[in-house]
């Protein structure tokens, strides 16, 4: 049994050894999944923009229009 663990032992430590030193070229870049997660809520925060800028262009176009102003009549305007 002894013997057992000593063998598991020197075999993680070796394996470990070679594990650590393939990492060691990595670049420090983002990976694939965060690159698709930062362009999910890109796209999210792209399709809100889109309605809000429609939704915006016609609060400006409504305050700036002439409306065709109603003329009161004398009953209209005399409302005591």
């Amino acid at each position: 049994m002894k013997n057992l663990i000593i063998t598991v032992v020197l075999s993680i430590l070796l394996y470990a050894n070679t594990v650590l030193a393939a990492t060691g070229n990595e670049g420090g870049g983002i990976g694939l999944i965060a690159k698709i997660f930062l362009a999910f809520f890109a796209a999210i925060i792209v399709f809100q923009l889109i309605p809000s800028l429609i939704l915006f262009g016609s609060l400006i176009v409504a305050i700036f229009s002439r409306s065709p102003r109603k003329e009161l009549t004398e009953s209209e305007s005399n409302t005591d």
